[in-house]
């Protein structure tokens, strides 16, 4: 796992997801998945709608495929469906200081969004999706807007 990498080696002692486990991570919520050539899967958003947020859940592209589009793809279909279903604004959680975390959402319009302004439903989701074991001022929710979304 990457994240093991940039300070977080505890992330990488979980096992991937097996069939079973990821089909019930699945219930409830939207799979945008990415495939290459062959139709072969090589990432995927995970999001839920919570009010009028979209909630990027996950966000995963495997790394023989990365720096080359596929995650600004995915993250450029989940505003799309998100704005087809009515929805205002994409929101997140994600680490702080991961080079390959904030950075990258804001260079795809996230901006930070303090949890204490967020509101109740969001605020709670940010909470509940700190890793155990990790202090939560290394987390940041960050939301995109679609009212105003310049992007295509």
């Amino acid at each position: 796992m990457l994240l093991a990498g940039h300070g977080y080696p505890s992330l990488a002692v979980e096992p991937p997801a097996t069939p079973p486990q990821f089909a019930a991570r699945l219930r409830g919520r939207r799979l945008l998945l990415a495939t290459d050539s062959l139709d072969e899967p090589i990432g995927f958003a995970l999001t839920e709608r919570l009010g009028r947020t979209e909630w990027l859940c996950e966000l995963s592209v495997h790394p023989a495929h990365g720096r080359r589009g596929v995650g600004a793809a995915l993250v450029e279909a989940v505003a799309k469906a998100a704005r087809e279903r009515g929805c205002d604004q994409i929101g997140l959680s994600t680490f702080r200081t991961v080079p390959f975390n904030a950075p990258f959402y804001a260079s795809h319009g996230f901006v930070e969004l303090p949890p204490e302004t967020a509101g109740p439903v969001l605020a709670r989701r940010f909470r509940d999706e700190v890793p155990p074991g990790i202090d939560p001022n290394e987390r940041l929710m960050m939301v995109r807007m679609l009212t105003r979304d310049l992007h295509p």
